[in-house]
């Protein structure tokens, strides 16, 4: 076997300084030390040293040496070689290939087959090739394709390109118990590994998918270098149930309210939540979303408490609240999904017109190009909202879902006493650090921002409003006055 040698060794994989280097610190003693031989002979032999003594200090034949050199300059699947990883115990970094042909065995026999499927794999090509086309696309030749397939189906499918095939019955994997199952689960687990990307949707759903374009290195080129220049907006469907009191003649009765949305507003670059909206139902219409944005244009009005002694946190709130420079502010861009409620035309048309920004749709299905809204909810979730008595949990099989209706009635938790808990909470995940903006809160970022002079930040001040123009928290709605004076119809 020909192995590299300094002289032979390309230049650009001889640099052994910028090789990938591994945590040794959890190897045992005896594995550690073998690691730091290997590793200071091949520098030394890639420094030009003389080797001859040095092997014989560690009694380690020269092609052993080789050998692991080999191993380290071996490219792996990400494109880079395997470096110093290659000098840990129990690595491999190619993968077994069996040059021993098939041996006739008796049916159900044991033992003896290792590399067998490799082997059937390079014998019949058009096996493999079928079966891969399967696991891709979940079509079995031109049939519809399948859900979702299972390493149990695509056994089943290899099992008939094996026959179809010619394979013999006297061979593998006719000639094992399992007929070769548990082999074929890990070549389909090994397949989904390295074609992640191109098999997420139909193996895991769209979520997933959604979350495997995330985390590539690439940096959005949707980039907010200063505040207000990119908001995003969405909606977040309360996980806890709440109740309104009724008076009636005998009494008064509580009702469970199970439909409550909150609407947010959150700067990119800041990380603040700028607004927020509660409606008491599930899906939200066009108005809620400008109501939304009115909000945000001009100073919060924080919320007068109901519960009594209960306030907000110190130094707590919103920035238009705390900061009068944002008190009468637009945005650059506004990114939204495509919900109903955001495709109407009149949220388009009128928020260019009175906030002045671009609206962003995105694409259908990615949530993930609005990270920062998705991260201000699960925050406000963990911050308070799932530790309510009534927290309906995120699905049925929730450990924290026990009784939520009964309990919102027993304890009368009011939509008031909610409503003041969800102001709480957005105002204090306001004044709380976060590592996004390095052990900064968001209100904290902004403040330094509005008072570093060599930034450059010049609120976005919007124009007032002309007085024939409504604002947007105002709704407009064309009614038709009925009747007919020919028919003695009253006018409705």
């Amino acid at each position: 076997m020909t192995h590299f040698t300094r002289r032979t060794l390309p230049r650009d994989l001889a640099t052994c300084a910028h090789w990938p280097m591994p945590d040794v610190s959890s190897l045992s003693e005896r594995d550690g030390r073998r690691f730091t031989i290997y590793k200071e002979l091949i520098e030394a032999y890639l420094g030009g040293a003389a080797m001859k003594p040095l092997l014989s200090a560690y009694n380690i034949p020269f092609k052993s040496l080789l050998r692991q050199l080999d191993r380290c300059v071996t490219f792996c699947d990400s494109g880079t070689v395997f470096g110093w990883h290659a000098l840990l115990p129990y690595v491999h970094v190619k993968s077994y290939d069996r040059r021993a042909p098939m041996l006739l065995r008796e049916t159900c026999s044991r033992g003896g087959y290792s590399g067998a499927l490799g082997l059937l794999f390079a014998k019949f090509p058009d096996i493999q090739a079928k079966l891969d086309a399967h696991l891709l696309t979940g079509r079995r030749g031109n049939s519809v394709p399948e859900s979702k397939v299972t390493p149990g189906s695509a056994h089943g499918y290899f099992l008939s390109l094996c026959d179809q095939q010619g394979v013999p019955t006297t061979s593998w994997p006719f000639s094992v118990v399992r007929l070769g199952k548990t082999t074929l689960s890990r070549y389909v687990r090994r397949f989904y590994d390295s074609h992640y990307d191109d098999t997420v949707l139909a193996q895991h759903g769209p979520r997933a998918m959604a979350k495997a374009q995330t985390g590539r290195g690439f940096r959005s080129r949707v980039f907010a270098p200063l505040p207000l220049d990119v908001v995003e907006l969405d909606e977040h469907s309360a996980q806890f149930v709440g109740a309104i009191s009724i008076h009636t003649s005998k009494g008064k009765k509580w009702v469970p309210i199970q439909r409550l949305t909150i609407i947010l507003l959150g700067d990119r670059c800041s990380s603040a939540a700028l607004a927020y909206l509660v409606i008491v139902r599930r899906e939200p219409k066009a108005q809620d979303i400008l109501s939304v944005v009115a909000k945000a244009l001009c100073a919060w009005q924080p919320r007068d408490m109901s519960l009594p002694g209960y306030a907000l946190s110190p130094g707590s709130g919103m920035p238009s609240a705390l900061f009068p420079q944002l008190s009468a502010c637009g945005f650059v861009k506004l990114l939204v999904d495509n919900h109903l409620s955001h495709l109407a035309k009149v949220v388009e048309d009128r928020l260019c017109n009175m906030a002045g920004c671009v609206v962003n749709y995105g694409q259908a299905g990615h949530f993930e190009r609005r990270p920062l809204i998705e991260r201000i909810f699960k925050a406000l979730e963990e911050a308070g909202f799932r530790r309510i008595p009534s927290a309906t949990g995120a699905d049925p099989r929730d450990p924290r879902r026990n009784k939520p209706t009964q309990k919102a009635i027993k304890h009368c938790m009011s939509l008031e006493s909610l409503l003041d808990l969800i102001e709480a909470v957005i105002a204090k995940y306001n004044a709380s650090s976060t590592s996004g903006d390095f052990g900064s809160s968001p209100l904290e970022q902004l403040r330094a921002m509005l008072e570093d002079d060599d930034l450059g930040f010049l609120p976005p001040w919007i124009p007032p409003r002309l007085q024939h123009e409504p604002s947007l928290d105002t709704v407009i709605e064309h009614g038709k006055i009925g009747g007919s004076r020919k028919d003695g119809v009253r006018p409705y």
